[in-house]
């Protein structure tokens, strides 16, 4: 059964919302980090037993969120990451509200989608107190759907202007941003620049008086030309700028022409190829990926050069940066459609209370986004002359623009973003306005639906030549508007993307392959071109291509061969000081603090007095260590060791060598729920135990061992679930019966009841179990 034109087949799901709500409630107040909340239902001819606990991987510690007003605080505790039961390559993310989830399930099979009904069906049957919905159908209520990443289609792809993706640019678009790219001014010339400006001033007020009138008629424009943006699309936004001589654009001109031979897989052509494109994406053509300038080669000849293999540098252990810092803004449309889904909306007493959901539940569009593309980026190998790994990106700041400063009786500066008719060149022109250059990526989220079906733009890196793109710095661009040269500030690591498609909100699918597609182009990919990296057919395109978001396909969720090598290139770039590096080491992993992590052979310590491992160069290493070992590297092992005790448990702190399994030497005691372990000579780690038997007691007989842990509630020796006991449930009920341990029957909350009521039939100690120390109790 379709649910609209993007999703052919969906489910419905009705679990018990009021259950999962409160083990959320206690998951919040937990006094352990790693509390889990479990979910079950069973949809699409299968069951689901998830496991979930906070996620807070994609959020920096020094997260800011700040709105119109000011910096806010905004609760994180809904945001949740785990898996499905069973099923080793699952992976699972989301949110809870209200007791719902909302997310994305990967099996081993496949992927699917869970959204709350509300985005798609508005009736309900009692929205003060549920977000329980009908159809009409006869069917029981629910209140979420549940559909297979193969169901989702993009019905629009060949309606839209330009690329069929879904992204901006188009010919006129990416002419314009050609143009802004190659007109950096150096440096050097930005303090030419700064002496001109102060001259300038000198002048007067005749040019302030031209520049304020300039500043209103283009504003009118803009609310203006809103009406024509069906028709066409409008010049992109120029801030304004004082006007040079001829003399001296000429002069700033001259400096930009410069060869820029690109390496194998970059996105500019040197000058003197002669190469013309018809279309600007077909830079990544078989001529832009070829050195050599005007060589002539075969087909065959390409694709071995292109694809053949080169000996990686690896990474260099002290500096293992691989986080890239995100700036993301949430505009005025996305508020207003985000406040006008919350149920209850239109009641001004609970103004306060809306405000605050509705920023928990852009927070959580926004994670769940940045969640998804983090699960594309980390598992792909971005191998070009050294070896990038796990990319990953972590929002850092976050503004959310409410709409209060949109309405016409708001008397202070109003946020320009509040326009709804702004053409998507301008949108991100408007935003690369901001100075940025403290963030490796900055975006702007928003829920306006471009002409020409666009869902997202944003500025190509480029290995050497054009600026723009990850990590580029906030400074001046030149441009001719209208026979006037003028130049202006910009930050060009920035991109936008949008969450409706003519006049139809795009499911999740489609909106986190665009943002992954948008920054594959911040990257430094273009749109796949050459035949090799859009081979179609049962496979699919990939990532940078059209067809990215048409049904399940094999490749619809990576980089080509292309993408990647073109990605990798701009990081050699960065890694090899050829461009700005901004990326950050991931929080937690750093050399020195004596665990072993991503990029570290072992880790002993900080310096030689804490390090006392002869297997292993601490971070500091002193010029003794360096003498002994030129090619030493800090968190690198010592010359002929096999391993480090650092690494575990199995590795001979004397002789450097793996612990023999003849030796059997016990690394792991056993447990309630496990058995012991010994080394088996081939690894430094300790070799993972036997589980014990599933529903063996442990905890002192509170809780059962499941899959080798102690984490089955004592329930399930009976077929029952685990419950709590709540003061509604059972009215004037002394307080500490509150906290023992109850079960029900299966999710009959009725049937709730204390172990103590069944301790002589079940040979309970009296009095039954009670919960451990630190548990919540009566739902607080």
């Amino acid at each position: 059964r379709p649910l609209n034109e993007y999703i052919s087949h969906y489910e419905k799901l009705s679990y018990d919302h009021e259950h999962l709500h409160a083990s959320h409630s206690r998951a919040k107040r937990s006094v352990t980090k790693d509390h889990y909340v479990h979910l079950s239902f069973s949809a699409h001819d299968r069951d689901f037993n998830i496991r979930l606990k906070r996620d807070l991987s994609t959020i920096s510690d020094k997260l800011e969120i700040h709105t119109d007003k000011g910096p806010v605080q905004v609760d994180s505790s809904h945001i949740y990451h785990g898996e499905v039961i069973d099923d080793p390559n699952s992976y699972v993310f989301g949110s809870i509200f209200d007791g719902v989830f909302e997310g994305k399930v990967i099996t081993s099979e496949d992927e699917y989608y869970v959204e709350r009904a509300k985005h798609y069906f508005r009736e309900s049957s009692n929205p003060e107190t549920h977000p329980l919905h009908h159809t009409g159908d006869g069917e029981p209520p629910f209140h979420s759907v549940i559909y297979k990443d193969q169901h989702v289609d993009d019905p629009y792809r060949h309606r839209r202007k330009g690329h069929p993706s879904g992204c901006g640019v188009h010919d006129e678009v990416s002419a314009w941003m050609d143009r802004i790219q190659n007109s950096a001014v150096e440096e050097t010339e930005e303090e030419d620049e700064r002496q001109d400006e102060e001259e300038e001033e000198k002048e007067g007020e005749e040019e302030a008086v031209q520049e304020d009138n300039q500043k209103r008629q283009s504003h009118n424009e803009s609310s203006a030309g809103g009406q024509q943006q069906q028709q066409q699309q409008q010049q992109p936004l120029t801030a304004p700028t004082k006007h040079k001589s001829n003399a001296k654009a000429k002069r700033r001109s001259a400096t930009l022409e410069k060869d820029t031979r690109p390496d194998i897989g970059a996105n500019d052509i040197p000058i003197e190829t002669g190469y013309e494109f018809k279309y600007p994406y077909e830079k990544y053509s078989k001529a832009a990926n070829w050195r050599a300038s005007g060589e002539s080669v075969t087909d065959s000849e390409w694709h071995w050069k292109a694809h053949e293999r080169v000996r990686r540098a690896a990474r260099p252990k002290e500096d293992y940066r691989n986080t890239c810092s995100l700036y993301i803004q949430s505009d005025p449309l996305l508020w207003s459609h985000i406040r006008d889904s919350i149920v209850g909306h239109l009641h001004r007493a609970r103004r306060n209370e809306l405000e605050e959901k509705t920023r928990e539940e852009i927070l959580s569009l926004i994670i769940h986004h940045i969640t998804a593309v983090n699960y594309i980026y980390r598992n792909t190998k971005f191998d070009g002359r050294i070896e990038h790994r796990n990319i990953r990106f972590e929002v850092q700041r976050l503004k959310i623009d409410d709409d209060s400063s949109c309405g016409e009786s708001h008397h202070e500066e109003t946020n320009p973003l509040c326009l709804e008719n702004i053409d998507v060149s301008n949108f991100l022109n408007l935003h690369s306005l901001g100075n940025h250059e403290a963030f490796c990526l900055a975006y702007v989220f928003t829920y306006r639906d471009f002409t020409g079906g666009t869902l997202g733009l944003a500025w190509v890196a480029s290995a050497s030549g054009a600026s723009g793109g990850i990590c580029e710095k906030y400074k001046t661009y030149t441009e001719t508007v209208g026979g006037l040269y003028q130049s202006t500030k910009r930050s060009l690591n920035t991109g936008i993307i949008t969450f409706v498609n003519y006049n139809t909100r795009v499911p999740p699918k489609v909106s986190q392959l665009t943002l992954a597609h948008e920054i594959g182009h911040n990257f430094g990919s273009p749109h796949d071109y050459p035949a090799e990296c859009r081979p179609g057919g049962n496979n699919g395109n990939y990532i940078m291509f059209a067809s990215a978001t048409s049904g399940i396909r094999l490749n619809n969720g990576k980089f080509s061969p292309c993408s990647v090598r073109n990605i990798s290139n701009v990081l050699d770039a960065i890694d090899e000081n050829k461009k700005r590096n901004c990326f950050q080491a991931s929080e937690g992993a750093f050399c020195g603090n004596k665990i072993v992590e991503i990029g570290e052979e072992c880790d002993c310590g900080f310096n030689e007095e804490e390090c006392m491992d002869k297997c292993c160069y601490p971070r500091e290493m002193s010029e003794t260590m360096r003498i002994e070992n030129v090619t030493a590297q800090s968190c690198g092992r010592r010359a002929r060791t096999q391993c480090s005790p650092s690494q575990g448990p199995c590795c001979d702190s004397n002789t450097c060598r793996f612990i023999p399994a003849d030796a059997r030497v016990t690394c792991k005691e056993e447990t309630e729920c496990s058995w012991g372990s010994t080394c088996n000579g081939t690894t430094p780690e300790c070799p993972e135990p036997k589980p014990r038997d599933d529903k063996t007691k442990c905890n002192n007989g509170t809780q059962l061992c499941i899959k080798g842990e102690c984490s089955g509630s004592i329930c399930l020796l009976w077929n029952m679930t685990e419950c709590f006991l709540t003061s509604n449930i059972i009215p004037n009920i002394d307080k500490r019966k509150l906290c023992e341990l109850a079960c029900q029957n299966g999710n009959d909350t009725n049937s709730c009841r204390s172990t103590s009521e069944f301790a002589r039939e079940y040979g309970l100690p009296d009095g039954g179990y009670s919960l451990r120390p630190g548990s919540p109790c009566d739902n607080f």
